[in-house]
């Protein structure tokens, strides 16, 4: 998984993601996932963040044939930035919260009998934008605010149960 928008550089991670389709009308899912990026550097020093989330998404099919699925999907995330200042201190909280909306289309192509290859790129507006203060001394610095909108793709492999 990759993103860029909520962390002050693009982040990368892990996601993992349960989805079901009651009826096959509507698909529901649930998702935790886990981003990092690159230290930031503010008054000689390396600020790191993190990014943990939890997600909903539901999503109605639009395309299915036997090898590709298409499911445009909308979809909550609240999640937690950590930051992790070296050397200095940290004036606000060293844990954001921040809250995400946003739309997105999951592609499933199919590779064996239950095994799919899935992409889901997202568009989500951050709805909670919290600033990230930092003091070095007698100086208070500014380091970073997700930006309004936040760009994602997820990529894996999926398993569909019989």
């Amino acid at each position: 998984m990759a993103s860029v928008g909520v962390l002050p550089n693009p982040g990368f991670g892990l996601a993992f993601r349960a989805m079901i389709a009651p009826r096959s009308l509507v698909v529901v899912g649930v998702e935790a996932s886990f981003e990092s990026s690159r230290s930031v550097r503010v008054a000689g020093a390396d600020v790191g963040f993190q990014l943990f989330g939890l997600s909903a998404r539901a999503g109605l099919p639009a395309l299915r044939t036997a090898q590709v699925e298409l499911i445009p999907t909308i979809g909550a995330r609240a999640g937690w930035i950590r930051n992790l200042p070296s050397g200095l201190r940290d004036v606000d909280n060293s844990i954001r919260p921040t809250l995400l909306i946003g739309a997105g289309a999951l592609v499933r192509i199919k590779l064996g009998a239950h095994l799919f290859a899935e992409a889901l790129p997202e568009l989500e507006v951050v709805v909670v934008r919290d600033r990230l203060r930092i003091g070095a001394g007698d100086k208070l610095y500014s380091v970073h605010r997700p930006s309004l909108f936040e760009g994602r793709l997820s990529l894996g492999v999926g398993y569909e149960f019989p």
